[in-house]
């Protein structure tokens, strides 16, 4: 029997380029292979509110990411996937814990200091509780471990802190989650060479993109000025070829003198042949993804089945914690 729980909560915010599916989705599906855990899996659209204020856009993106899960091989049967707003426990614990969280604690979380300045014309209440909302998160289901980026462990190491508060002023009540460092691949930067990838620009990548969309698209990416015939090595090359082989490489699954192939091709074909050898890589990869989203698109009430029947396991374990959440904290007479 699974002895440990992992919990991890996926922000709504479109459709997802091959970024998002080698830095996070991927090592998030993998987690549900391990035989002693039990992974809990949210769509955190409470926590996407900060951000977005459009009913529809809010929909089509959170119907959009569970078929996203689903489609890149979510098993239900090992792991439990719900909407986070359709357990109502969250933002109860989380108003129990802004009771022990001060203000200044949740204005020095780094994550607060960027969405400020990232939108600052919408510095909502919600940026600043988002912490407390998130340790709530992690707390009502006890998790062991926490999954996330380095970007996070702020928010992480609140929950830590909340957890330790909360027992020493109403007893031992929550376990201490451990945070745990996702496992990063390369980081994939965008086709042009400007900066990251992006699911707003048309270098972006999507994981269920047509198979020719994606190959014309690795066509147009940017190279280096310097003729490939003088690229002997990885460390000849600049970054932009450096970033084609890095994606050559975490497709195919390979490590090591990877590199030496596209080297090969490159010699013979210039760097139109490393562009479609790789975009082609790359869209035979994804393309069984593109067919079980489309099939799943079809078939929407097996995906309402699935979040419905998420919903009734995360429920039952919130409802247990929030009843002797409330028992400790006199909420119960």
């Amino acid at each position: 029997m699974p002895n440990k729980t992992i919990l991890s909560g996926i922000r709504v915010t479109g459709r997802p380029h091959i970024g998002n599916y080698l830095g996070a989705m991927q090592p998030h599906i993998q987690i549900q292979e391990q035989s002693d855990c039990q992974p809990f899996y949210f769509i955190a659209n409470l926590h996407t509110l900060t951000t977005v204020h459009d009913r529809e856009t809010m929909i089509e993106h959170s119907i959009g990411t569970v078929l996203d899960y689903l489609a890149l091989g979510l098993d239900p049967e090992k792991a439990t996937i719900f909407l986070q707003s359709d357990v109502p426990g969250h933002t109860e614990l989380a108003w129990i814990f802004s009771t022990l969280t001060s203000v200044s604690e949740t204005e020095r979380i780094p994550t607060f200091k960027e969405k400020k300045l990232a939108q600052a014309k919408d510095i909502n209440m919600g940026l600043l509780a988002y912490p407390i909302l998130m340790a709530a998160d992690i707390l009502m289901y006890k998790a062991d471990e926490v999954p996330v980026g380095l970007d996070q462990r702020p928010n992480v190491e609140m929950a830590r802190d909340i957890a330790k508060r909360f027992n020493n002023t109403y007893g031992e009540t929550f376990p201490i989650p451990k945070f745990t460092t996702r496992q990063e691949t390369t980081k994939i930067m965008s086709l042009d060479g400007n900066g990251k990838m992006s699911k707003s620009d048309n270098s972006g990548v999507g994981i269920f993109e047509d198979p020719q969309v994606i190959i014309e698209k690795f066509k147009r990416a940017k190279t280096d000025s310097k003729d490939p015939k003088e690229i002997k090595q990885e460390k000849d090359m600049g970054p932009e070829v450096r970033n084609l082989v890095a994606i050559y490489k975490a497709f195919k699954g390979l490590n090591g003198n990877t590199e030496v192939v596209l080297i090969e091709e490159m010699q013979k074909n210039g760097y139109a042949g490393l562009k479609n050898l790789v975009g082609k890589t790359v869209a035979d990869n994804l393309e069984p993804f593109r067919k079980k989203r489309e099939e799943l698109e079809q078939n929407l009430d097996y995906v309402h089945d699935v979040l419905n029947k998420g919903k009734e396991k995360a429920s039952s374990i919130a409802d247990r914690t929030m009843t002797e959440v409330k028992d400790k904290v006199g909420l119960k007479i």
